[in-house]
């Protein structure tokens, strides 16, 4: 085509002439094949053709795993119900065999579980009809059946009893008393009275001896006034809070063991515990260097047992408290030094017992409130100050209390807020867990 204004020639379709810029009338926007030329328009079947195979691949494939998702899906819920039916066979089966050794109840209960399950099983549904039948059937318990089933239960306590079968015997107990808590009751209250000391005694040769006080109790409601009960009792009760207090307090460790040790020398191994706690005390008295508070435990410790080094430990400390018996002292003007107020009996009054390196960068306070047998006193506040800041705690079931965590080495003075007492100076250390004890004066 030529520009009609021009007359140069126009390849393809424009609005304007590119030579003179005239406006070419009837002229329109560039096709494709005009601006491409002739081989493009050629292409475009095939690539209208490939986007086509494009589309139905990816449509086949969609339909494919949608396909593969649903057969899932109904193996899924095919497998789940071969396993629910498989159960419910299970539980039929169950019942037949409670059936044939006429177990009535739990025959129906199985049952009953089988056609939850499945509830189109006929076989469940009749050993279900056939069970509920039997029960029907079974007649109402008289007071002579109900006293020939007690018979029974006390025969085979009377047999568990012979052949020290404690778990029978308080197992059938228990059932006789379900059934009918009045019959034959003096013998049987004896024979378990007989059965729980004797049981807390094996617990105790066994080291079970925190079973055996719960055994001793159950016998004691029984009898509360029996010596014998009351005395395995409290040599248990004392061994156990020996050891509760091991590693943590010695001075209150070593009262209960020796409570023991005064009225049975050969009870377990308190002996050898004692002298092992008396050891460990002196040690600990040896770090703070209270060389003679070390050299009493030490020498307790040494009756208990010999060796090299308990007794190199003990010369040293005795050598060590005579030296600071022998430091001369300042001389004090008679009336110069104040004299010391009497305590008033009844008063607490607190002492450091101990101290221990803890191995960080720490400082802990802790201790016990006892009453005048060295019982923990439980609910006491007990507070510790240094300047203008305070903070108290309460002391626990065992009387125990504890600060810990103090950030800063200094002297605290430690107070029991529901009690009259004395206040108590500590100096925290760090790396440092001191042992304190607060007890009323005699």
């Amino acid at each position: 085509m030529n520009c009609p204004s021009c007359g140069k020639p126009i390849h393809g379709r424009a609005l304007f002439c590119p030579h003179c810029g005239q406006k070419l009338v009837g002229a329109s926007l560039s096709t494709p094949a005009d601006v491409y030329g002739a081989d493009t328009e050629r292409r475009r079947p095939e690539g209208c053709a490939r986007t086509t195979t494009v589309l139905i691949l990816s449509g086949l494939a969609l339909l494919m795993v949608i396909g593969l998702g649903a057969g899932a899906v109904y193996m899924g819920l095919r497998d789940r119900q071969g396993t629910v039916r498989q159960a419910a066979l299970e539980h039929s089966g169950r019942g037949t065999d409670h059936l044939a050794r006429e177990e009535y109840e739990l025959a129906a209960a199985e049952f009953g579980l089988a056609l939850q399950l499945n509830p189109g099983l006929e076989e469940a549904e009749e050993g279900l009809d056939l069970a509920q039948e039997r029960l029907a059937g079974l007649p109402e318990p008289t007071s002579e059946l109900q006293d020939e089933v007690s018979a029974a239960y006390l025969r085979e306590m009377a047999q568990a009893y012979e052949r020290e079968d404690w778990a029978t015997l308080f197992a059938t107990a228990d059932r006789l008393l379900a059934t009918n808590p009045d019959y034959q009751r003096e013998e049987v209250d004896r024979m378990l009275f007989e059965g729980l000391y004797r049981s807390g005694l094996l617990l105790v040769e066994q080291d079970r001896v925190t079973e055996a006080v719960r055994m001793f109790d159950r016998a004691l409601l029984l009898r509360p006034d029996d010596p014998e009960v009351a005395r395995a009792r409290e040599l248990a009760t004392q061994y156990v809070t020996a050891l509760s207090y091991w590693e943590g307090d010695w001075p209150l460790a070593i009262a209960s063991l020796e409570r023991v040790y005064a009225q049975d020398p050969g009870y377990r191994d308190v002996g050898p515990r004692l002298g092992e706690a008396h050891r460990r005390l002196g040690e600990q008295l040896t770090a703070a260097q209270d060389w003679c508070g070390a050299e009493e435990q030490l020498a307790l410790a040494l009756e208990f047992a010999t060796s090299s080094d308990l007794t190199l430990a003990y010369e040293q400390a005795a050598a060590q408290c005579a030296a600071q018996a022998s430091t001369p002292t300042a001389d004090l003007t008679p009336g110069t030094a104040d004299e010391e107020t009497p305590v008033p009996s009844g008063t607490y009054v607190g002492e450091i017992v101990g101290s221990e390196k803890i191995g960080s960068k720490k400082m802990f306070i802790r201790g016990h409130v006892l009453d005048y047998e060295g019982n923990g006193v439980s609910g006491v506040r007990v507070t510790i100050g240094a300047w203008d800041w305070s903070v108290t705690a309460t002391s626990d079931g065992q009387g125990q209390f504890s600060f810990d965590g103090l950030a800063n080495p200094v002297t605290y003075t430690v107070t029991l807020d529901d009690l009259p007492s004395e206040p108590l100076d500590v100096v925290g250390e760090w790396d440092t867990l001191t042992w304190i004890r607060f007890q009323p004066k005699g």
